[in-house]
């Protein structure tokens, strides 16, 4: 402590420039200091190595698709059955939103969060248009519907629709 009291009683002796100087050099060691701390979570060096290779979209298995709706919550497995009831042309956002009473913030929320995962598409028609991912859809063929509702143990609040 006293080492730091004496450098700064003799850097206060200084002339401007060299007080300019020292703060510059003090300015860029915090800058270094940010963006080396930041930088590495950026990059995703924080990912748990492995774990979202075994899970869909990038494992495209039908593995790799329950690993994936496990992760899902409670409210987002109910959207998804939603969706996938709603057959082949899918569902308007406030028409799923009159379903599930909810608002059009938490319906494009969990939208995005179910492109995100790889589980569903947002088509932008008149309004936003939700339909099951067509690699998932591929997947699961025909009885994509009923597989959700019995893996996710959640009914629809309409008979699912068949094309």
């Amino acid at each position: 402590m006293q080492t730091l009291q004496e450098f700064f009683k003799w850097a206060s002796t200084l002339p401007v420039a060299a007080k300019l100087l020292i703060t510059a050099i003090a300015i860029a060691l915090c800058a270094l200091m940010i963006i080396v701390l930041w930088s590495g979570a950026a990059n995703g060096s924080t990912r748990r190595s492995g774990e979202d290779d075994r899970m869909w979209p990038r494992d495209t298995s039908l593995e790799g698709l329950r690993a994936r709706l496990d992760r899902i919550s409670r409210r987002n497995a109910r959207f998804l059955v939603e969706i996938a009831a709603s057959g082949r042309y899918g569902i308007y956002c406030d028409e799923i939103g009159d379903h599930l009473k909810m608002g059009r913030t938490e319906v494009m929320t969990r939208a995005f969060e179910l492109n995100k995962a790889g589980l569903i598409d947002i088509l932008l028609l008149t309004d936003s248009n939700f339909q099951l991912h067509r690699d998932l859809a591929k997947t699961l063929g025909p009885d994509s519907p009923k597989f959700l509702i019995s893996y996710l143990g959640i009914k629809p609040t309409r008979k699912p629709l068949s094309d």
